[in-house]
């Protein structure tokens, strides 16, 4: 009996005989557009190259939410950052502008705090605008 075991070789990397098993090759959507390396079962991102895996039934997915600021980041072509620091400098206008149809100054020194605030405000979106321009991509 261990003779005949002997003799009878398995090679564990070929399927059995009469199984069903049917080479399938790989489907071009599970093959990542930029480096060729196939994907992971389940993965969204290639794990070479590391770039998000598209969707071929169209689907979104669930953390694509934020696609309008992603469209206005091309349409502009700043980045989430310095999108922000561009609207807080407009956020830092407007209150420059309302500070002074808000508060009326009766005297001298009332109109003298006013344009200081004022002043401020402006400080502080000149400041934005800056930040803006230097952390720009």
């Amino acid at each position: 009996m261990a003779e005949a075991a002997r003799e009878s070789k398995q090679d564990y990397w070929r399927p059995a005989k009469g199984s069903l098993y049917i080479a399938k090759s790989v489907l071009p959507e599970r093959l990542c557009p930029h480096c060729g390396t196939s994907f992971a079962i389940g993965a969204e991102f290639c794990h070479v190259c590391g770039i998000e895996r598209e969707d071929p039934s169209g689907s979104r997915h669930p953390h694509s939410e934020m696609d309008w600021l992603a469209a206005l980041n091309k349409l502009t072509g700043l980045g989430t950052v310095s999108l922000t620091l561009l609207a807080l400098a407009c956020i830092c206008v407007i209150a420059a502008t309302l500070v002074g149809s808000v508060y009326r100054p009766d005297n001298f020194l009332m109109w003298q705090a006013v344009h200081d605030w004022r002043s401020e405000w402006l400080l502080v979106s000149v400041v934005f605008l800056l930040a803006g321009v230097l952390l720009k991509k």
